[in-house]
């Protein structure tokens, strides 16, 4: 007698072929189907403020035709935080807007919403603009947004949040939801410690997972002795999720670090020569869980790893370096 597994996914069931040729169908357990993910590129480099005069004040890339990376420029503020759009059959969602309300963010999204719809052509798509936390940084552009045809921007208070995702708030922070553009299903997972309606999204497609402030290469700014015991279980749950589910790739919404290692620029640099690239190896969440660990009850001032460094603002200020 054989035994194969056929269909990979929710559900597996086992096929037993017997002496006599006849299949005999046998509930198996269940068996995480993840097909390859969506393939895509980033670019050489990224607008770091070096060229003022000649850069764009937003640099848009296609991480590929469904997923694009918007960056802001840091000439028109040093945060030059990066954007996001995925694009389902019925949803494009926008995560973040921003650090400048002038800066055109809501113009670029229309746009390309406008020539995705063409391209594939769909209806008009329903613009879902959210956020990675509730951050000035990331939220001044949602102006931009207001009055919009077709367009929800998502509050940023935890409750809005909660709300609007369908979390059940006696079950915060450890639930995680999902969340459907059509045809393109996310995982939206908790993780305060930055921001306390800090949240992380996982492509399913592409197999990117977006951390928003909680993981980048960069500060990872912890503003109080509570927020640091959240921060911790923030970093378990994404290292925990990560075990389960593959990561191409972790995408935080800022680059503080130049590409050595180690090469951690201040708070507020104004320009970055030779600045590191976006897109974090997954093995990345073990070495802050592991740094996080090491530290104990209480974080540590100016221990700068690689491509990170663990910053309690409680303990050093903002403005201390790194």
């Amino acid at each position: 007698m054989s035994a194969r597994l056929l269909l990979p996914g929710a559900f597996a069931v086992l096929l037993l072929i017997g002496l006599y040729g006849k299949a005999i169908v046998v509930a198996a357990a269940p068996v995480p189907f993840h097909p390859d993910p969506e393939a895509g590129t980033f670019p050489p480099k990224w607008i770091a403020g070096l060229d003022c005069a000649n850069d764009p004040k937003i640099q848009v890339h296609a991480y590929n035709d469904d997923f694009w990376i918007l960056r802001q420029s840091k000439c028109a503020h040093f945060e030059a935080p990066f954007v996001y759009v995925i694009f389902g059959t019925e949803k494009a969602l926008v995560i973040d807007t921003g650090s400048v309300a002038s800066v055109g963010f809501g113009e670029a999204v229309l746009g390309l919403v406008d020539s995705w719809s063409q391209k594939n052509l769909a209806g008009s798509l329903e613009i879902i603009v959210s956020h990675s936390h509730a951050h000035s940084d990331h939220t001044a552009g949602d102006p931009e947004f207001a009055g919009m045809p077709n367009v929800t921007v998502v509050g940023h208070s935890l409750t809005e949040v909660q709300a609007f995702f369908g979390f059940d708030p006696a079950k915060w922070p450890e639930e995680q939801v999902t969340y459907d553009l059509g045809g393109r299903v996310l995982d939206v997972l908790t993780t305060p410690g930055h921001q306390v309606a800090s949240l992380t999204f996982y492509d399913r497609r592409t197999q990117l997972l977006l951390t928003g402030d909680i993981v980048y290469p960069g500060h990872l700014f912890v503003f109080s002795q509570q927020d640091w015991g959240v921060f911790k279980t923030s970093i378990e749950r994404l290292l925990n999720f990560a075990g389960k589910n593959p990561v191409e790739w972790v995408l935080g919404c800022h680059i503080e670090w130049s590409s050595q290692p180690g090469g951690c620029y201040p708070w507020g640099t104004a320009a970055h020569p030779d600045e590191h690239v976006l897109q974090l190896e997954p093995q990345v969440l073990k070495n802050i869980h592991e740094n996080a660990r090491e530290m104990g009850d209480t974080p540590v001032c100016g221990d700068v790893q690689d491509n990170f460094v663990i910053h309690p603002v409680y303990l050093c200020p903002i403005s201390a370096g790194c």
